[in-house]
Parts: C-alpha cells; structure tokens; sequence
C-alpha cells in the first residue's frame, strides 16, 4: 500500500487543536480539545508523487482517546494545486462528516478511513487538507489524539 504522509500540520483552531501525546508508547498526534466546543481545524499538507499509485484514495485516520464511549465527528475538505496556479484560487471540495466510535477500551486504536473522491488528485501536486473536528454530535468526553494522517490507495 503506498502512503504519502504530510509534510506540515498547522493548528488553526489554536485553543481547541494542539500536539498532544497520549500514551508513552503513541508519537505525537494532532489533538483535539475533550466535549469539543466549537468546530475545531487541523491544515494538512502533502506532496503527491511525480505518478499516482492505482486503486481507491483515502485519508487513513487512526485516533486514540482516554474513553470507552463517545463519538468524534470529523469533516475532511481539501484541495490541491500544481506549478504556476494560485492557491487561493482553488476551491474547497468537502467528503463530508464521517463518524469515529470510540468503545470497549480506553486508549484502543480506532480506523477511520474517509475516500478522497470530491475532487481529483493530480500527480505532483500540493494537497492541502483542512480536517475539521465538528461539534454537532461530537460525544467524546476525552482529548481524542489522531496520528498524522496519510493518504492512501487501496
């Protein structure tokens, strides 16, 4: 499976989103603040290499939290642009509100995978992922952690 992870992680929501290490044995993951309270942005940036792999691409979220109920409700919207285009001249696509369960465990790693599919990737491109932790039905009670988040094809 080949997997581009970003090179930059950008807190913009600053009191609600910070680094944060959960447990000895996980690397420093992008955090977001326990009972969010308002919507809440990670911006991610990635590379994409000079020839895209084949197969379905996905953002791979995988997060952690202190709890064995709640859920997190997360909004992935990107967009991408290559050599001599405008950044700010590209719109936004949204995937849409996907759900992470946290149950059984606290500290147990939990998978989301959201499709990129509201857009096209383009081979050597600049992606740029704003990962947005949503408070209408945001039940988790703990700081939730998420590993930085590559994209993939599968």
């Amino acid at each position: 499976m080949t997997q581009v992870f970003p090179f930059s992680a950008q807190p913009i929501t600053a009191d609600k989103v910070f680094p944060v290490i959960l447990t000895s044995e996980m690397p420093e993951s992008l955090g977001y603040l326990a009972s969010l309270d308002a919507d809440a942005i990670w911006r991610l940036f990635y590379r994409l290499p000079p020839t895209l792999p084949s197969g379905t691409r996905k953002l791979l979220l995988v997060g952690q939290a202190n709890a064995t109920t709640g859920v997190a409700k997360l909004n992935v919207t990107w967009k991408s642009w290559g050599a001599n285009e405008v950044p700010a001249a590209a719109s936004l696509t949204a995937e849409g509100v996907s759900t992470m369960t946290f149950a059984t465990a606290a500290y147990r790693l939990t998978e989301l995978k959201v499709t990129l599919d509201a857009d096209t990737l383009v081979a050597s491109e600049l992606v740029m992922i704003d990962l947005t932790g949503e408070t209408s039905g945001w039940t988790l009670a703990a700081t939730l952690g998420i590993l930085p988040p590559p994209i993939i094809w599968e």
